[in-house]
């Protein structure tokens, strides 16, 4: 997969956890243990790629040698 797929998609992924987790403390105020589980790190997964653009996945495909049709 090409590089830069693999980076958006590290990125926006910190970037869903992060406000998962800053919401999670600020839901209870001075506890800052927040625990992520299976559901919810599958969960920000599917998040994180529904967001993703096509044409990022568009111009990976055609820079490993896919043609576009």
């Amino acid at each position: 997969m090409d590089q830069s797929v693999l980076c958006y998609f590290k990125c926006s992924f910190q970037k869903d956890l992060l406000e998962y987790v800053l919401s999670s403390v600020e839901d209870e105020q001075r506890s800052i243990k927040t625990e992520v589980d299976i559901l919810t790190a599958s969960d920000l997964v599917k998040k994180t790629r529904m967001s993703l653009h096509p044409h990022v996945l568009i111009n990976a495909f055609i820079k490993s040698g896919f043609k576009a049709t």
